[in-house]
């Protein structure tokens, strides 16, 4: 029924990817795939709350008509039962990656996070592969958006995420991986003489 309600609205929107019904949040893993642009969205499909979050998933040939396509992440594993939130996606072998971070709310209501991925071979259809590494010692569970890329000069993939320090204040994480399986901690981006600088620093980055 809301469906239609939104189809048959006086306002549609023209050039803006919308979901059917629900919360619309953080768009993630813009990429182009096996000659598509695939876009993935962060959508409560169930009420318009911060809460329970899927990927959602559209495709376009042209970045102005776009498909619907199945929703690519559920909440449905122990490390993400609670949320799928924002990340980013990478081609490797022909096959589609997509990194997130898992949400777990805990029995006292305080939350976990945890890095996480997952992969297609088809660009639709995804198998998550679980929890990247462990949660870093130092920091809060505030720890989360992690953005993947290949460093050419390096030969290595990378990896950096929003973090918040035990001081509750922002700061991002640096990781790499030579064989983008196992990921090493290479510490902060800033070092601490060029954060004290830095006077806002925000509860995370």
């Amino acid at each position: 029924m809301l469906d239609g309600r939104v189809k048959d609205s006086r306002y549609p929107l023209s050039f803006h990817c919308t979901p059917e019904e629900g919360l619309l949040n953080d768009p993630n893993g813009l990429i182009e795939y096996q000659g598509a642009y695939h876009l993935f969205y962060q959508w409560n499909s169930k009420d318009c709350s911060h809460d329970y979050k899927s990927w959602g998933h559209v495709v376009s040939q042209d970045m102005i008509h776009w498909k619907r396509l199945p929703v690519a992440l559920v909440p449905s594993e122990p490390y993400d039962k609670d949320g799928i939130y924002s990340g980013s996606a990478i081609e490797k072998d022909g096959k589609l990656y997509l990194f997130y971070t898992g949400n777990v709310i805990n029995p006292d209501r305080s939350r976990s996070s945890f890095q996480c991925w997952a992969v297609s071979e088809n660009g639709v259809d995804f198998k998550k592969l679980g929890p990247l590494f462990e949660h870093p010692q130092g920091y809060t569970r505030h720890v989360r958006d992690p953005k993947v890329w290949f460093d050419n000069e390096t030969h290595r993939w990378r990896l950096v995420l929003g973090a918040q320090t035990l001081a509750e204040q922002g700061t991002i994480l640096c990781y790499s991986s030579a064989d983008f399986k196992k990921w090493q901690f290479d510490g902060e981006l800033f070092d601490s003489n060029e954060m004290d600088k830095i006077s806002q620093r925000g509860y995370m980055w």
